[in-house]
């Protein structure tokens, strides 16, 4: 029947992704690539959005995990357009953060800034962010800025950060903080 057929594709799409996230564990890259990819395509075909984006997003930080980040941008986008349309402001930062921060590591300064600085701003609009993700966006950014010769705007974002640290009294943020 009609009502079931929906149920199926999402707990194909599921196990898909679980197959993924086990293969991803074992090093099996090709298997949990294959796997990811069929859960993207289940989900497109189905209009599943949001295991659309969670597809994405995996296929992206798969890519990221080995160093290919060029190839992990373009999913990490799609996911990012999808998570704009939902309220999870701390989603949409971590996203974007993610998209910079590839950016960054192929060398696409100017496209890392823009992705950068939607993070920061999504984390602003954020009542009580988390700090140590918040931390690691400023630190995008002033990386982002010092690459850019912006010394001072870079030397802001991480004294935002170390503030922002040292407030919230959390060591692990505050190391993560000093050594970066």
């Amino acid at each position: 029947g009609q009502s079931t057929e929906p149920d199926t594709v999402v707990r194909a799409i599921h196990q898909h992704l679980v197959r993924a996230d086990q293969f991803r564990e074992a090093s099996a890259v090709q298997e949990s690539l294959q796997n990811y990819f069929t859960a993207l395509r289940l989900a497109e075909e189905s209009h599943h959005t949001q295991l659309l984006a969670l597809a994405s997003l995996k296929i992206g930080s798969l890519y990221e995990q080995y160093y290919r980040y060029g190839e992990s941008i373009p999913y990490l986008k799609v996911a990012y357009a999808i998570i704009l349309q939902t309220d999870s402001l701390e989603w949409q930062a971590s996203v974007a953060n993610s998209i910079a921060w590839n950016y960054i590591k192929t060398r696409q300064i100017d496209s890392a800034l823009v992705y950068s600085l939607q993070s920061v701003d999504r984390y602003r609009q954020i009542n009580t962010p988390s700090v140590f993700n918040y931390c690691v966006a400023l630190e995008s950014l002033g990386e982002i800025r010092a690459l850019k010769g912006q010394y001072k705007e870079s030397y802001g974002a991480l004294a935002l950060c170390m503030q922002l640290a040292r407030d919230s009294g959390n060591e692990i943020v505050v190391g993560f903080t000093h050594y970066g």
